[in-house]
């Protein structure tokens, strides 16, 4: 069924084929512990830039706050008007 021929001759093999394989390049141990540093690095900045508020949000928050307050001056100052 699954019978190879015996006597099948292989094709002849090409320069590059008979070439052992070159073992891959290993990067020294420095660089890869730069290249960790920096990554982590940059990761850390981007995630506290993306959670430190702007400027103009820290501006408007602190508007919202001082609204409040003059809301509840003007609250207390109309409730002691009420009040004989």
């Amino acid at each position: 069924m699954n019978e190879s021929k015996p006597n099948q001759a292989e094709p002849p093999m090409s320069e590059e084929a008979r070439r052992p394989p070159t073992p891959m390049r290993r990067l020294p141990r420095v660089l890869k512990v730069v290249a960790i540093a920096a990554g982590g690095t940059g990761l850390f900045v981007l995630v506290n830039g993306m959670l430190t508020p702007t400027m103009g949000a820290q501006r408007s928050t602190r508007l919202q706050w001082e609204q409040r307050q003059q809301d509840i001056d003007q609250a207390i100052a109309k409730a002691d008007q009420v009040q004989p």
